[in-house]
Formats: structure tokens, C-alpha cells, sequence
């Protein structure tokens, strides 16, 4: 098994703007192998249940963007505005411990 990575805020490429310093992310190939990890080890096998589980990842994994293009004023909600916050979702949803100095989300 080679290298995964999944970022939750920005990923090396978007935060440093510099496409060396990571690789493309694909946030549906990232998604669907935490989602694929998470099914193996709670021995989930519906189909529908791994498919929600896929879609709530992806829509906490960050994704490459070009920050040169974005505007100073940026729509995020405050769950996602502290990565504390943001990692205790990841933990949550496939049902891992959170560390007890992680806040609540």
C-alpha cells in the first residue's frame, strides 16, 4: 500500500502556493478510501450506509485551490474556521476517541 494523505483545512499546495509541495488532492479518492477503511473496520457492508459515510468525509477534506484568486473575503462557517474543530468532526465521524484536549466541536 502506497502513501494517503487527506488534509482538513488547506492542503500544502493551496496554504504555501506551490504546486511542489504536495500532490493534487483528489477529495473523492480521499473520501472513498477513508470511507472504504472506515466500513472494513466497523464491518459495514450496505452500500448506502458507506456512500453517506463517503460524502460526509468529503465534505470535511480540504481540496486544492488557488489562493492568488481568491477574494479577501471568504464565506466559511465557523466550524470550519478552527482546525481543532474541524479535526474533532473528522474523529467523530468514523467513530475514533477524541483526544480529551481537543475541544468540542
Amino acid at each position: 500500500m502506497g502513501f494517503f494523505g487527506a488534509y482538513l483545512l488547506d492542503t500544502p499546495r493551496s496554504y504555501f502556493g506551490d504546486d511542489t509541495a504536495s500532490a493534487p488532492s483528489d477529495v473523492d479518492r480521499e473520501a472513498g478510501a477513508l470511507a472504504d477503511w472506515w466500513a472494513g473496520y466497523h464491518g459495514v457492508t450496505d452500500r448506502a450506509t458507506i456512500a453517506e459515510q463517503r460524502a460526509a468525509l468529503a465534505g470535511i477534506l480540504a481540496a486544492d485551490h488557488d489562493s492568488e484568486a481568491e477574494d479577501d473575503e471568504i464565506d466559511i462557517s465557523e466550524e470550519d474556521l478552527f482546525v481543532e474543530r474541524k479535526a474533532a468532526r473528522f474523529l467523530r465521524l468514523p467513530g475514533l476517541s477524541r483526544p480529551t484536549d481537543l475541544p468540542d466541536e
